[in-house]
């Protein structure tokens, strides 16, 4: 919300430099706006300790919340343990792939579906890319009229835990991200919920908790996609504020 303008500047007068008392016989004034926003929203990355898991509320390197958490935020793992990243990134097109705009609403991508994809392309996921997974859900942002009602319905798409774990340990993916808010497909079928001992994330506790392979979330990947470009350099720097558990309203960038 706006929190300095011209008119509240002038009008207030609780600060002396800016009356014409003050010296300001110019009359400069400012926008500024204040901000309250979730560290787990927008483009994002997801930190390591964004989920936690079992009884003990543990999180990755077997912190605990009840050690470690508190009213200010995480003192092990948060966001400013994020490094500025600059990696080979790997758009995996599975609308593409599968001919459509977007992934139908709750559809598991399979490691069939990721290497289909990746044949097409003719690319592959090599130790320390990035693997950020197109769904089609971000065509309905922005100029396609934001429609959240559309948004919602493909957002439940993602990958599964197999795919998961065939990115992280047979392709040696640094970090993994898709066009969606959640990454993974929603509700997860009973045998991956049951795989990580009963989660509504299993791809969550498997990537953040178990892995320690950061989440990417929110990625518009709809002009890479339309530009054929499935080879980049994928360049991002977090607001690196401390006790925060996920870089927020990010804005990565790929460069061929």
């Amino acid at each position: 919300m706006s929190f300095r303008t011209p008119a509240g500047v002038k009008g207030q007068k609780d600060l002396p430099f800016t009356t014409p008392e003050g010296g300001n016989t110019g009359g400069t004034a400012w926008h500024s706006s204040a901000l309250f926003i979730s560290d787990n929203v927008a483009t994002q990355i997801d930190g390591l300790g964004h989920i936690t898991h079992g009884l003990d509320n543990h999180f990755y390197n077997g912190f605990k919340a009840d050690e470690w958490g508190g009213d200010f935020g995480l003192r092990k793992a948060d966001v400013t343990t994020i490094p500025p990243i600059i990696a080979r990134g790997v758009l995996i097109d599975v609308a593409g792939y599968k001919n459509v705009d977007a992934l139908p609403s709750h559809y598991e991508i399979t490691v069939e579906d990721l290497e289909g994809a990746l044949r097409a392309q003719n690319v592959d996921v090599s130790p320390g890319s990035g693997a950020l997974i197109r769904t089609g859900t971000a065509r309905y942002w922005g100029v396609n009229g934001s429609d959240h009602t559309k948004i919602g319905e493909h957002d439940s798409a993602g990958i599964g835990l197999k795919a998961a774990k065939w990115l992280v340990e047979q392709k040696g993916a640094l970090m993994v991200g898709a066009d969606t808010s959640g990454l993974e497909y929603v509700p997860p079928k009973p045998e991956a919920s049951q795989a990580m001992g009963g989660s509504f994330n299993p791809v969550h506790v498997y990537l953040l908790a178990e892995q320690g392979v950061h989440i990417l979330e929110f990625n518009n990947l709809e002009q890479l996609a339309a530009d054929r470009a499935y080879e980049f350099a994928y360049i991002l720097s977090t607001n690196a504020i401390r006790g925060t558990v996920a870089g927020t309203a990010l804005r990565p960038i790929a460069v061929r």
